[in-house]
């Protein structure tokens, strides 16, 4: 009896083995662990951060916004509008991939608008305030917009449609005025930037001149005696805007200087005095940060002188002064330069300064005063046989509360 149990046990044993082994033998797999998304952050994102992408080393920023505006003004024409109505929206992707050679980013994003009311400036799509790029819908009642962005980033290369480089330190304020950020839209450009140390920045950047371009204004009797506005056609596209600057950012704030260079020309062959002319921009601003009243809180300084390019002054975040300025029904010829038989070709200058305030009630809302002042100074040449024509020079004072 005893012997039989000790077989009877050792027959278990050898299934246990058995089992054992051929459990081993059919190669079964323990489970991979779960790769969860990782959080990631680029100092060019400010506060907000992104994800690594599965799989991979690139570091994701997903965003977007969405905007809603209302506008109540006076009506300067009959039937005109008092009220004004403006949404919109922006998404877009920014990646920075770390590479043997440094990080290389890629950004792209694109921004949706549609206004109405007041807020439109019909067909006239080159107007201040209005538009680029513009749908007219509606009977001119109207307007829709898209807006886009896409650049590459590496070893101190830009590359695509960004912001131009000739700007001053950005703002949050003043967003119907004429010296916004003096920039005309996004631009096409490449640029090299290089880092001095101790925050500084210096860049120098080829530009596609084409939405800088304001008109040249035919001062000549035939064009003149009827409407005074008339235009000769500029030259094609021949050289790229050169535009330098040099920025600093430290814990007071920043502050940025910036130059452009840009060609005027004419198209038409034979007229007297006429031909190509260099134009010239200058910039300066400056953000002051004041946490002692409360964080976030910021002084913003600028101005803009320019010669022969009115885009650098007379352009603001919602449009660009292309054929006139227009403010509440206040307008004005604003051309690069004028020309006529008797004075040839004269460029115009003009200049503005802005400051602005911005206070942050908490940390998620805030409100900005601001006030900016520009001057036009077209330089015409005399008209011909007294003829009359409508290019004066300007002044602009703006004042707002946002």
């Amino acid at each position: 009896m005893k012997l039989f149990k000790s077989l009877l046990l050792a027959s278990a044993a050898g299934m246990v083995a058995v089992s054992g082994a051929s459990a081993a033998d059919l190669g079964a797999k323990k489970p991979s662990p779960v790769e969860y998304v990782k959080a990631c952050y680029n100092p060019l994102w400010g506060t907000s951060g992104g994800f690594v992408i599965p799989g991979g080393n690139t570091c994701l920023r997903v965003f977007g916004q969405a905007r809603f505006d209302y506008h109540y003004a006076q009506q300067f024409a009959r039937n005109g509008s008092v009220s004004g109505y403006r949404g919109g929206m922006t998404v877009g992707l920014d990646a920075v991939t770390p590479s043997e050679y440094g990080n290389v980013r890629a950004f792209a994003s694109i921004g949706a608008m549609y206004r109405s009311g007041n807020q439109n400036s019909g067909t006239n799509a080159r107007l201040a305030g209005a538009f680029n790029n513009v749908s007219v819908i509606n009977n001119t009642a109207a307007q829709t917009e898209i807006n886009y962005t896409g650049f590459i980033q590496f070893a101190g290369i830009t590359a695509g449609r960004t912001a131009s480089f000739f700007r001053t330190v950005g703002q949050p304020v003043e967003i119907i005025g004429l010296t916004y950020m003096s920039g005309p839209g996004n631009v096409n450009t490449i640029a090299y930037s290089a880092s001095l140390g101790n925050g500084f920045l210096a860049t120098v950047a080829l530009e596609d001149p084409t939405t800088r371009r304001h008109f040249v204004a035919d001062r000549t009797v035939a064009n003149t005696l009827a409407t005074g506005v008339g235009q000769i056609n500029r030259t094609g596209n021949r050289l790229p805007n050169l535009v330098a600057s040099l920025r600093v950012d430290q814990a007071w704030g920043s502050a940025e200087v910036a130059g452009m260079i840009n060609e005027v020309g004419l198209a038409t062959a034979g007229l007297v005095g006429g031909g190509t002319k260099i134009g010239y921009s200058v910039s300066a601003g400056a953000k002051i940060n004041l946490p002692m009243i409360a964080a976030g809180d910021a002084l913003y300084l600028n101005g803009t002188y320019s010669l022969g390019n009115v885009s650098a002054v007379l352009s603001n975040g919602v449009g660009s002064g292309q054929i006139q300025v227009a403010t509440q029904g206040v307008a004005a010829i604003t051309p690069d330069a004028t020309y006529a038989a008797l004075g040839g070709l004269r460029l115009t200058s003009a200049w503005g300064v802005t400051s602005g305030f911005q206070h942050f009630w908490t940390p998620a809302f805030s409100s900005s005063i601001y006030a900016s002042y520009a001057s036009v100074n077209i330089n015409a040449p005399a008209l011909a046989l007294g003829a009359t024509g409508n290019h004066r020079d300007s002044k602009y004072l703006t004042l707002g509360l946002t």
